[in-house]
């Protein structure tokens, strides 16, 4: 188990849940008359920060079993927590701070990426 990751998947897990909740009573108060793409922005960053918390928890839970070398397992499960951080938070960045720090979500994605792919590389060259 690499408890790493498994720890970061809960702590994101525990953050985005109750950003959803404060979401949800914000555009409630709000009557729902919000920017569309504001909305659909939160909540896509809300989204995508749970489905990374979960890879992030199954990948600490299974590594060691599939991925013999330490090396592999350090590289996946940094790639998989820098994405899982970067891309919600650029998305949130966007909203709260300044439109160019969207392109860190790109970033994120392409790590959470390189993190599966180098997970896969692991367990198939076993070295």
């Amino acid at each position: 188990m690499i408890k790493r990751n498994v720890r970061f998947g809960f702590a994101w897990l525990l953050l985005f849940a109750v950003m959803g909740a404060i979401l949800e009573a914000w555009l409630g108060i709000n009557n729902w008359q919000v920017d569309e793409i504001l909305r659909a922005t939160l909540r896509s960053a809300h989204s995508h920060a749970l489905c990374f918390a979960f890879i992030n928890i199954l990948f600490g839970l299974a590594a060691t079993s599939f991925i013999k070398s330490k090396k592999w397992q350090n590289l996946a499960s940094w790639f998989l927590i820098a994405g899982g951080f970067l891309y919600p938070a650029g998305l949130l960045a966007e909203v709260f701070i300044a439109e160019p720090l969207v392109y860190l979500a790109p970033v994120g994605g392409i790590l959470v990426i390189l993190g599966l792919l180098v997970a896969g590389m692991g367990d198939i060259l076993k070295k």
